[in-house]
């Protein structure tokens, strides 16, 4: 009963009157007499926002944290005053759950709501549009817009789990590069012998996408790509396979030891996020590099934030 209480406190139109104190609380009358002055107004301030002045620095601390699980439960409260915030919090439950065909066509049929509409200016929704298009599309700008969990991961600190997303996005634009360019029929990648019986129906592993990058771009083992693909490769492999753990030195070492490339030392998360972004857009063909802020989910989740902080 106290929890459908506070609901209702939050979500109904429930006013807590505040008395507007009067200006002389014992004025004296025309005959020389003083008496006390009734209060004549009252200052109504709803309930349930007076609720969400508390509540919504936890919704901007859960998103910030890409935990939007926990930030929907704190809107459904206030569900009646932000449905729009609900709804977008909802989708991007699917984003990081990984549902990404269901997450498109839900987040299509918000951005064209009438909903939004009335709190977006058209500009924003046209870029948001454009993004979705676009997305739809192409199987490469799917893969560009699941790498923004990356950066939710790194900023939970939760390096591990940002290094197997890093890993396996390298793996799914290789994998979509292996298939629109046809490196098997150009002959950058080739099936084992001992395989050939399944012919198309083979299972490309991480090192042959790798190898197959490279002699696409004419790059031998020697190369300093090569050696950091095979080194991420590695690494990840000894994450699944001896159920490793990671921080910020230990994905550093990945790119700087030996001098492979240099790392300057830093505790700031962003410096790793720069890295690994890097790699992905050397691993993207020209066409396909992108600017992970302009990504539809980058843009929704930014524009979700800064909604609710002015709220």
């Amino acid at each position: 009963m106290e929890i459908c209480a506070a609901a209702l406190v939050r979500q109904c139109r429930i006013f807590n009157a505040t008395p507007n104190e009067p200006e002389e609380f014992f004025p004296t009358l025309a005959n020389g007499a003083r008496t006390a002055s009734p209060y004549q107004d009252f200052k109504l301030i709803a309930m349930g926002k007076y609720f969400w002045s508390l509540e919504k620095l936890r919704v901007i601390s859960a998103w910030e944290q890409g935990d939007f699980g926990e930030a929907q439960i704190w809107l459904k409260v206030h569900l009646n005053r932000h449905s729009c915030l609900y709804k977008l919090v909802g989708i991007l439950t699917l984003y990081t759950n990984w549902e990404m065909d269901k997450f498109i066509t839900e987040i299509g049929n918000f951005i064209n709501s009438k909903e939004v509409a009335k709190i977006v200016d058209s500009e924003t929704i046209k870029s948001w549009q454009e993004a979705m298009n676009i997305m739809k599309a192409k199987d490469v700008m799917k893969t560009w817009e699941s790498a923004f969990l990356i950066e939710l991961a790194l900023t939970r600190k939760n390096y591990t789990a940002a290094f197997m997303q890093f890993s396996q996005t390298i793996e799914r634009l290789l994998f979509i590069k292996f298939t629109e360019n046809r490196w098997l029929e150009k002959g950058f990648v080739t099936i084992p012998p001992e395989k050939k019986d399944l012919g198309n129906k083979y299972n490309h592993g991480f090192t042959a996408l790798i190898k197959g990058w490279c002699n696409s771009r004419r790059i031998d083992t020697n190369d300093k790509w090569y050696k950091l693909l095979d080194r991420i490769r590695e690494k990840r492999n000894e994450l699944v396979h001896q159920c490793q753990s990671l921080n910020l030195y230990d994905i550093r070492r990945v790119w700087n030891d030996g001098g492979l490339f240099p790392v300057k030392l830093s505790d700031n998360p962003e410096v790793i996020r720069d890295l690994m972004f890097d790699v992905l857009q050397e691993v993207s063909s020209k066409a396909d590099k992108v600017d992970i802020n302009k990504l539809l989910v980058c843009n929704l989740y930014h524009w979700g934030i800064t909604w609710i902080s002015h709220e």
